[in-house]
Formats: structure tokens, sequence, C-alpha cells
């Protein structure tokens, strides 16, 4: 048993003679005559249509008995219907595709001139390899047929019926492509475009209130997408979409362009300008240690080089005295140290090391002479 409506029997079974399994519909002998009218054209209309997206009428029979049985194709898996109430709601990622099979096999019989009159969630067979097939076509508005009407009842489905089919009037593909904003509703929201389970209430809400909005049921809505689903559910059936799968791909638009970036990792303001304005300070492994050494080896020079400096005047004065002087060689590097005594190494002789002839002359002692000839070489001529 695959499944029990309101007048038939769904049925799983085997065609022995092309080797395949096929599902069988059946309605017992002494069923409602308005139920025997609908499943014979279900199988006539099945049977005109060959469309990936629409389920395939194989065969009608006629039990002994008087029941009537259809032979249809059988798809593998799930409705809609159980997959909303396993889930809740569906990503669009996985809801457009559906939509877009229903579209195509709509568009489909639409060309045909055939109005299906219950597109519902229930009637969208969802098989593997994503297989997408619209079913129950009991109540389809064919051109060619006798329309089905019943006397003080409505043909359709309250949650995804158009505000036209309560009323006896023309019908149309509009109907259809309402029903199927209808499901793209509750398949983004989760919730019903007519949520009321009384008919009354809700034959009452299609026939005078406003189209249904979608961020009522799912606050997060594009508008666009929102917005377009208000129009295919539009009072007036000219203001819908033109078909099925303009409808569809209109619908993804407007989703796709609702795609939010990437998330960004948020930056705290002050933090970002304080990043901005910091100076930046360059750190060279051992540069402080290093820098902590001049410094101290330069309060160690500090007394040796005002000494030098002392030494260097009193031999300019000293030379003075003396004669006309000429500039002294010696004074030059004597002031070699002050300008540049960071080469300087060795802290306790950078100064006699490097201004050897700064160095004051040895006090006369005995058995040496004042040395006369020296001055007379850098001093005045003769001696």
């Amino acid at each position: 048993m695959l499944g029990v409506g309101g007048m038939a029997r769904v049925l799983l079974a085997e065609d022995t003679l092309l080797g395949r399994q096929v599902a069988l519909k059946r309605l017992p002998a002494g069923a409602d005559p308005d139920g025997l009218s609908r499943l014979r054209r279900e199988a006539l209309v099945g049977a005109s249509i060959s469309h990936p997206n629409v389920v395939s009428i194989y065969d009608v029979m006629a039990g002994e008995d008087g029941e009537i049985v259809v032979v249809m194709e059988y798809v593998a898996g799930e409705t809609l219907r159980q997959r909303l109430d396993r889930h809740g709601r569906l990503s669009a990622d996985e809801l457009l595709p559906i939509l877009s099979g229903v579209a195509a096999g709509l568009d489909a019989i639409h060309a045909r001139g055939i109005v299906h009159r219950d597109v519902k969630p229930a009637n969208i067979l969802l098989g593997g390899d994503d297989c997408v097939k619209l079913a129950d076509l009991g109540i389809a508005s064919a051109p060619d047929r006798t329309r089905i009407t019943i006397a003080g009842s409505v043909l359709g489905s309250f949650g995804y019926m158009a505000p036209e089919q309560l009323e006896d009037g023309r019908v149309t593909a509009a109907i259809d492509i309402y029903a199927l904003a209808a499901v793209a509703f509750e398949g983004l929201s989760g919730r019903k475009a007519h949520p009321e389970t009384n008919p009354v209430a809700a034959a009452h809400a299609i026939a005078t209130g406003p189209p249904p909005d979608l961020r009522e049921a799912w606050p997060d809505a594009p508008p666009a997408t929102a917005a377009l689903l208000t129009l295919a559910m539009a009072r007036d059936p000219a203001a819908r979409p033109a078909s099925a799968g303009a409808l569809v791909a209109e619908l993804r638009r407007t989703l796709d362009a609702a795609g939010s970036p990437p998330p960004v990792a948020a930056v705290d303001s002050d933090a970002a300008t304080e990043a901005r304005t910091a100076p930046t300070r360059l750190l060279i492994p051992g540069a402080h240690s290093a820098a902590r050494r001049v410094r101290s080896t330069s309060w160690l020079l500090a007394p040796v080089l005002l000494a030098a400096v002392l030494v260097a005047i009193a031999l300019a004065l000293l030379s003075g005295g003396r004669g006309s002087p000429r500039p002294s060689r010696a004074s030059t590097p004597a002031t070699t140290p002050v300008s540049t005594p960071a080469p300087a190494t060795t802290p306790s002789t950078p100064a006699v090391t490097s201004t050897p002839a700064t160095a004051p002359p040895p006090p006369p002692g005995p058995g040496h002479p004042k040395p006369h000839h020296h001055h007379g070489k850098h001093g005045k001529p003769g001696g």
C-alpha cells in the first residue's frame, strides 16, 4: 500500500510483461460517480502528456467486480508534503530545484490547454536523482473534456486555492501559478500561506483578505521575494506572472540578489584608530644592551677626552709664547677624539694611543738636556 485517498487506494505492483514497478490507483465499483469521473479524467489527461516532470499514465483497466484501475508510473521516494512535515522549511538551494521541476511540468500542461487546479505539496513527488514529478490530474480542466463540477462543493485545496476557484468563473493557468506561489511561501517560511484550518474561515480569507505577506511568516525574508509572492497571489489573475517558469526564475533572482557576503571579523573602531596612529617600533635583537654599553663607555671616556683637550690648549699656549707659530700638525689629531669618540673600544687608554704627539714632555733629569732641537724643528728656524 502506497497511500489512501478520499476515494481511491494506491498500491505498488509489478508489471510482469515489461519487468518494472508500477503504481495502481484503484477505485472500488461502488464508488461515488464523481470520484469515478475524476479518475477517468486523470487517466485520459495523463495519458495525453509525456513530460519528465509529470507522472506518466500507462493504462486504464476495468476489474471484474466493476472497479477502475489506473496503471501509472511509480516514483520511489516521498512527497513534498512529507518532507515539509519532517523539516518544517527548506533552504532556497533545496526548494528552488523542486519548484523548477513543478514549474516545468505546469508549463507543459498549460501549453496543452490543461489546468491542474490542485497543485499542493501532497501532489509533488520527489524521487531519487533529484527527480520531481507532478501528480494527480484528477480534477484537471482540459479544453476538450467536460469540466468537472460538483454542486455545492469547491474543487481544490483551501491552503493553495486562488480566489477565482471559489467562484464559478473562467479557469485559467493563473490558478496554478497562484498555487505554486503558495507552495513556495510554505517551503520558504514553514507556514502555509492560508493557515486557517476551518474551511469557512479559509474561504473567507481567500475571498476577501489581502494576499499573504511572506514577512509575517518569515521576518527575515528578502523584501523583493516577499513582494513577488504577494504579486503571484494577487486577487487579480492578470497581475500574476505570465507563467510558472517566469515565477520561479524571478524567485531565484530575488533570493540570489539577497545572498549575504561571507562574514567579516568585527574590528573595534578604537583599536583600529590606535593601530593606525601608533608609532612603529623596530626591534633589533641585542640593540637595547648595545645601546646601554655605548652609554657606559661614553661616561668613561668623558674625563679622558676633557684631559686631552686641556693638554692641547696648554701646548698651543706654550707654542705661542716661543715665537710666531705655524699651524701645528699635532694640534689637529688632538681634536679628533672629540668628534669621534665612539670607535674607541678600550676606555682605559683611548686618547694616549690615538694621539701620541699630544703627550706632555717628560721633566728634565740628570744627563738629559732640554730638547731644544725639538722646538727648533717644529717652532722657529735655526736653534
